[in-house]
């Protein structure tokens, strides 16, 4: 890659080269995703079709908007489940951030499966070339940023752990942010500035835990700039970044205030035992370490080149070496969560997490605290391609080796085959083929499709969490309102409606108030999801109480329920 031959040398330098590059890679690592795209669903039927949910509502309002439909912009996070409650799209990850690159692919095509996997596909790819464009930057390498990339695109935190969470894979802001810093502070380049503060932005409206984890490092980066540079006190800089922060804090606000206004209506917050119950372990940092040797042993040649230097030349300030590995090692702390683990032990006097959960606005929602791995990668990743740039200056070995490198990390942790179509287990039969999520909607939803806007939906079975994944998905067919609904936070009407839902046959008084009392107009029985005997109680409760039926559409019974009295 780094060849000394001119025009060879230029086309291993180029970032179109990388690009492409990785976009290959992301092509060969995901396979079969690639050929199925629109028809298959990345990962599994869980967390996914919440995605694609949200993605397609996103875009949809966006398209909306932009045909002079004011209501898309003011109801922007009413979003059409779990009626009644307002804003339910303030209760997870909202996508902006994806939603806008693909949104022209949604409106063409309508399909969010499509959309779903091509999200997929650009967040591998771009954190890949993000982080090699950043370690270029930073060490003048090709080789070493092709190493770097694949460290922080292809690693078994994103390709294993969180295959599912298209939020947590869409970190590729988070180095392109540094890049950007770095080209401020080292060129003056304004340019550089802009994107820095629009990798932030993208990056808060990508993934809320983003938005809460990755300013205080992006912060310190900064901070170290201006020791090493000595702009401390420069008034310029002082100008430029106020801009740029206030730029941040505008631009994020419309997005964040539904969020903090959840927060405060409904009151929800995480306790210590859901946040240590989703913490990192140290034990999987150092599983992950033997399977990731030499990306470890490339970030250490790069703190003691550091230190060397520092050595040599007293008067240097804290080598930017040096300032990754503290980032790194206080990411990789704060994964710990509140209770840090070490096999069979835990240590909660020693959670540096659990302060954040205590006084930092906001961090009190979070549940995975293991999700500050994905900064400690940020920092391992820039490490190893610090500590790879100085293997490639080994005349005519370097870059074969640092290459080799490369490759052997994809094939130590990327799973093979990518993962499509999982289903998940219930505790109810098996959904029914009809329920199978793909480009086409089903005889039921396209019914659901022409009737009124007006229409208020409940599905039974109600609270099985992946049959409600697959309502979700099948919305975007019709966008009627629903009383179903899957989220990271459920409302408290929805907590007291659904214990008489789960059995209406025991409790069927309670559970025909609990359908009137939130609106519903339609119910939609997807009767295959328990034995025959039992469905037709369901379907005799529905009758008993003059709920009129619409007829049978494969497995589906649809019954319209009588309006009460005096309406």
């Amino acid at each position: 890659m780094d060849a000394p031959q001119g025009p060879v040398r230029r086309l291993a330098q180029s970032a179109w080269a990388a690009a492409l590059l990785f976009f290959g890679l992301t092509i060969a690592v995901t396979w079969p995703l690639a050929p199925g795209l629109g028809r298959d669903v990345p990962s599994d039927y869980g967390d996914p079709l919440y995605v694609a949910w949200a993605l397609a509502w996103v875009m949809r309002q966006m398209g909306r908007a932009l045909t002079g439909h004011l209501d898309a912009i003011t109801h922007f996070f009413d979003a059409n489940q779990l009626y009644p409650e307002p804003a339910t799209l303030a209760l997870s990850d909202h996508f902006v951030g994806q939603a806008l690159p693909l949104a022209p692919v949604y409106w063409i095509t309508g399909n969010a499966v499509l959309t779903l996997g091509l999200a997929y596909i650009v967040a591998f790819t771009l954190c890949g070339f993000s982080m090699w464009l950043l370690v270029r930057e930073l060490t003048g390498s090709s080789a070493a940023g092709v190493l770097a990339g694949t460290v922080f695109a292809f690693n078994e935190f994103f390709m294993t752990y969180e295959l599912a969470h298209l939020q947590v894979l869409a970190a590729h802001w988070m180095p392109l942010a540094l890049y950007g810093f770095r080209r401020y502070f080292a060129d003056g380049s304004r340019a550089g500035l802009a994107l820095a503060v629009a990798s932030v932005v993208l990056l808060n409206l990508s993934a809320g835990y983003y938005l809460l984890m990755f300013p205080p490092f992006a912060g310190l980066y900064v901070c170290w700039e201006m020791t090493a540079r000595g702009r401390w006190r420069d008034r310029t800089t002082w100008r430029d970044l106020a801009l740029a922060a206030t730029a941040i804090a505008l631009l994020t606000a419309p997005f964040l205030w539904p969020y903090i206004e959840a927060q405060r209506r409904m009151g929800f917050k995480r306790t210590l035992g859901d946040t240590t119950a989703m913490s990192a372990a140290v034990d999987g940092y150092i599983d992950a370490g033997r399977r990731l040797f030499a990306v470890y042993a490339c970030a250490l040649l790069a703190v003691i080149a550091a230190v060397v230097g520092r050595v040599r030349r007293v008067a240097q300030p804290l080598p930017l070496a040096g300032f990754m590995a503290v980032a790194l090692f206080f990411a990789f702390w704060l994964s710990l969560g509140p209770a840090p683990r070490w096999g069979d032990d835990t240590y909660p006097a020693l959670g540096l997490y659990r302060w954040l959960q205590q006084y930092v606005p906001g961090m009190d929602a979070v549940r995975v605290s293991s999700r500050f791995a994905v900064v400690f990668l940020v920092f391992l990743s820039a490490l190893a391609g610090m500590g790879a740039a100085l293997i490639a200056r080994i005349p005519r070995v370097g870059v074969p080796i640092v290459l080799a490198l490369a490759a052997g990390t994809i094939l130590a942790t990327a799973p093979r085959p990518f993962r499509l179509n999982g289903v998940l287990t219930s505790e109810l039969r098996a959904p029914a083929a009809y329920l199978t999520p793909g480009p086409v909607a089903p005889p039921i939803y396209r019914y659901l499709a022409s009737l009124p806007e007006s229409t208020i939906i409940a599905e039974l079975p109600f609270t099985d969490l992946w049959y409600n994944t697959r309502y979700l998905y099948f919305s975007t067919f019709h966008w009627r309102r629903t009383v179903n609904g899957f989220t990271s936070f459920y409302p408290a009407s929805y907590a007291e409606r659904a214990p008489w839902l789960v059995n209406p046959v025991r409790t069927p008084d309670e559970a025909w108030r609990a359908l009137v009392t939130s609106g519903t107009t339609l119910v939609v029985l997807h009767t295959g999801a328990w034995d025959a005997d039992y469905a037709r109680q369901m379907e005799e409760w529905l009758t008993s109480r003059g709920a009129r039926s619409h007829g049978q559409f494969d497995g589906a019974a649809v019954y319209e329920l009588a309006p009460p009295a005096g309406r």
